[in-house]
């Protein structure tokens, strides 16, 4: 019997979360013990992505990759609005943007990671 593989959307959200703590953590004077963490979280976020990727156009005859992009540029947009805004160009329209590019791109990952799941699941009923 073949074991259920792990959710590389779940993987690639603990990524993210991660690497922006590490990122947050290390602002200031960052060494060369800072670069290598940062870069081993994004290499992992990047390589967690990529797969997703691939596993989301295998399974889902390319319908399902479309999803991820739009999940990526939520929480780009989102994230650029809000944690990485400059104090002195944070205005409130910017803040309630970036908050609200952060509630899409949450409700995008629950159903991204749906999504994967059922795919999954009928990929692995098939081969059973």
């Amino acid at each position: 019997m073949q074991s259920r593989p792990k959710s590389l959307v779940a993987r690639s959200f603990l990524a993210g979360v991660l690497a922006l703590l590490a990122f947050r953590l290390s602002q200031g004077d960052r060494g060369w013990f800072d670069f290598l963490i940062l870069s081993i979280l994004g290499a992992t976020l990047l390589c967690n992505l990529i797969q997703l990727g691939r596993n989301l156009y295998t399974h889902g005859r390319g319908k399902a990759v479309w999803q991820l992009q739009r999940t990526l540029l939520y929480w780009l947009v989102g994230l650029v609005n809000t944690i990485f805004l400059p104090e002195e160009h944070g205005t409130i329209w910017r803040l309630g943007l970036g908050w609200a590019f952060l509630a899409l791109a949450t409700l995008d990952s629950v159903a991204l990671y749906q999504k994967e799941r059922r795919l999954l699941a009928a990929h692995c009923s098939t081969l059973d």
